[in-house]
């Protein structure tokens, strides 16, 4: 299979990477603004908690539906369709400002555009880069989901604070609409030659029941617990450190940008060492540090001291950081074909684990069940997805095939 030219190769990698970053950051920013929010609309934490389920729940379906269209009509217009949803989903929570407004914008069609930032742009770079910079180039485009929120998560959060949670969603329309112009460069390879013959892989018969066979459906509940895991600290651990009484929201907030920024480390190199030793055995042997993180925030809770919660953060992001990248690498790694349908069944599973956690999470606290058990949980979690990942083994999908050739000199 031929690959892109380095130029087009460098533009999809800046484009992927601004795109990246910013879906990051919205999905981040709830934690920062959820009690905001609350105040805004008189509403529970569980109802608050319902919007950020909303939001996955429907960027699970769009993952399925960009999915299929990325396998059928090509992945840059998939990501295109996607990344406008976003810019229309945030018009309409920035411009009428009401809760219901705000749950189907910010929460329906932002959700389901946000989809185009993960699964079909990870398609976009493993199908169509040469095969020695697949690692690398996803690595990068992976790391931003680590830069975004380190960067602009402070920002938000002092924005937050001074002009209101309205205001934000307006500097993020704002960013939603350079990310769609900058996905104006995105290219891919064309589906034929002039002659007629298939350039890129060509149409996979078994594309479909590969999607939904027993080696995805691993790789698929993996991902559902991973996610119901890490969203618990990421959605909750502002406030969890807050309950001391001696971290402010922007200090608290400081605590996802160390997880942000320490995520980079393991978005760049997992993806590298999973081209070398295999992406199975990668996750398994890295995604424990996300275990042990969420134990390190369960010890240093009591204390209220922020650098202990920093030191958690650097491991817990470690781990974290890992997951995302290495689950599209095994997927081209494990299957031939269009990868896009695949993707979007995992997605899925990600989407019921980030949403359905947040959600049970937020009824759980609201019964009366502490932070310190409810961290507890997510630990548990994350154990069943270290499980689900170590069975993925049994289908032997370390060595990755050849499946994107050198492009001529």
């Amino acid at each position: 299979m031929e690959a892109l030219s380095g130029r087009d190769t460098v533009l999809n990698v800046v484009a992927s990477f601004a795109a990246s970053g910013f879906a990051a950051t919205i999905f981040l920013a709830f934690g920062v603004i959820l009690k905001l929010l609350m105040t805004s609309f008189s509403i529970s934490t569980s109802t608050a908690a319902l919007i950020y389920l909303c939001q996955w729940l429907s960027f699970g379906a769009m993952s399925w539906v960009l999915g299929m269209f990325s396998d059928r009509i090509g992945v840059v217009s998939s990501i295109r369709m996607g990344l406008l949803l976003i810019v229309l989903g945030l018009a309409l929570a920035w411009g009428s400002f009401s809760l219901f407004t705000f749950v189907v914008g910010f929460g329906l069609l932002t959700g389901a555009g946000l989809s185009a930032a993960f699964g079909p742009m990870h398609n976009l770079i493993l199908s169509n880069t040469a095969k020695r910079w697949q690692g690398t180039s996803l690595g990068v485009v992976m790391a931003a989901q680590g830069v975004g929120p380190f960067l602009l998560l402070p920002l938000i959060a002092q924005l937050a604070k001074s002009v209101g949670s309205r205001t934000v969603v307006g500097y993020l329309f704002g960013g939603a609409v350079i990310t769609f112009l900058l996905s104006l460069v995105l290219r891919e390879l064309p589906r034929k030659r002039e002659d007629g013959t298939p350039v890129a892989t060509p149409e996979d018969p078994e594309t479909t029941a590969s999607a939904t066979g027993a080696p995805n459906f691993k790789l698929t509940a993996a991902h559902l617990f991973g996610c119901a895991s890490h969203t618990i600290p990421l959605v909750y651990v502002v406030e969890y450190a807050r309950t001391t009484g001696k971290v402010s929201l922007v200090a608290a907030s400081s605590i996802l940008s160390v997880i942000s920024l320490s995520s980079i480390a393991s978005r760049l190199l997992t993806p590298v060492l999973g081209n070398i030793w295999g992406g199975v055995k990668t996750l398994a042997a890295i995604l424990p540090l996300q275990l042990v993180g969420t134990f390190l925030f369960v010890l240093v809770a009591p204390t209220g001291t922020l650098w202990l919660y920093w030191l958690a953060a650097v491991v817990f992001g470690l781990g974290f950081g890992s997951e995302m990248v290495m689950f599209s690498l095994i997927s081209r790694q494990l299957f031939s074909g269009r990868i896009g349908l695949v993707l979007g069944v995992q997605l899925v599973g990600a989407a019921i684990g980030m949403g359905g956690g947040a959600y049970v999470g937020a009824l759980l606290l609201q019964g009366g069940m502490s932070y310190q058990t409810l961290f507890w949980l997510a630990l548990l979690t994350g154990l069943v997805a270290e499980v689900a990942t170590l069975a993925v083994r049994s289908d032997r999908v370390d060595r990755p095939p050849e499946l994107v050739a050198e492009p001529a000199s």
